[in-house]
C-alpha cells in the first residue's frame, strides 16, 4: 500500500487545501513539486509542530521515505497518528497503511480497517479502494463481497480511475447477490453522506 504526500510527483490524494489547514502548506507543496524537499521540510515542520494535520501527514511521509531526514518508520507512525487524530483523511489513510504493513508498529488489520474507514468516510478514494480490498479478502474484517462492492462503487463515484476501470471485472468475480447488495448499500449511503456507510 502507498503513503500519500500532497505532491503530484509522488501521488495525489485528490484533496485540496481548505481553510482548516495553514495556507503555507501550499508553499511546501510547490517546493516539493519543484523537487526541493528541504524547502518543503522547512515549511511543513513548523506547521506540523504547531498542530497542522496536513503538514503532520507530509512530515510523516518524509520520515517514511527518508526525504531530508533518515528513514524512520516509528517516527512516521508518530506523525501519521497526530495527523489522523487531527481528522485529516490522508493522515488516516497513511496510518492505516502502516498498520496494514506492520511498518513502525505491530501489524494489526483491525486498527488499519478503522483508519481506512475514517478516511473513506471523508471521501478519500484510495481509502475506499483499500476497504474494497480488505472486505474482498477478509483482512481484519469478516469477508463480505457486498461491502467490497459497495466501497468499489463509492470509489468509482468519487472518480477513482482504477475503480471505474475495474467495475466490470470485479462484478464477474463475485456473485450477483453480492453485487446487488453492494449496489443497494452504495445507493443508500451516497445521498446521506459517507460517514453513515457501513
Amino acid at each position: 500500500m502507498l503513503k500519500f504526500l500532497f505532491i503530484a510527483v509522488l501521488s495525489v490524494s485528490g484533496l485540496s487545501a481548505t481553510a482548516q489547514y495553514a495556507p503555507e502548506n501550499e508553499a511546501g507543496l510547490a517546493a516539493a513539486r519543484a523537487g526541493d524537499m528541504q524547502a518543503a521540510w522547512d515549511i511543513w515542520k513548523p506547521l506540523a509542530d504547531a498542530g497542522d494535520a496536513r503538514a503532520q501527514s507530509n512530515i510523516g511521509v518524509m520520515y517514511d521515505n527518508g526525504d531530508v531526514v533518515a528513514e524512520d518508520d516509528v517516527e512516521a507512525v508518530r506523525w501519521f497518528t497526530l495527523s489522523a487524530e487531527g481528522d485529516f483523511p490522508t493522515g488516516q489513510f497513511n496510518l492505516a497503511n502502516m498498520f496494514a504493513e506492520g511498518k513502525g508498529v505491530a501489524q494489526d488489520f483491525g486498527i488499519a480497517v478503522r483508519w481506512f474507514q475514517a478516511a473513506a468516510r471523508q471521501g478519500h478514494p484510495q481509502a475506499q479502494m483499500s476497504l474494497m480490498q480488505v472486505y474482498y479478502y477478509g483482512d481484519g474484517v469478516t469477508q463480505d463481497h457486498g461491502l467490497a462492492y459497495m466501497w468499489l462503487a463509492i470509489a468509482a463515484e468519487s472518480g477513482h480511475v482504477e475503480a471505474v476501470d475495474n467495475m466490470a471485472d470485479f462484478e464477474s468475480r463475485i456473485n450477483k447477490a453480492a453485487v446487488a447488495r453492494g449496489r443497494a448499500m452504495a445507493a443508500k449511503c451516497l445521498p446521506i453522506g459517507l460517514e453513515r456507510c457501513p
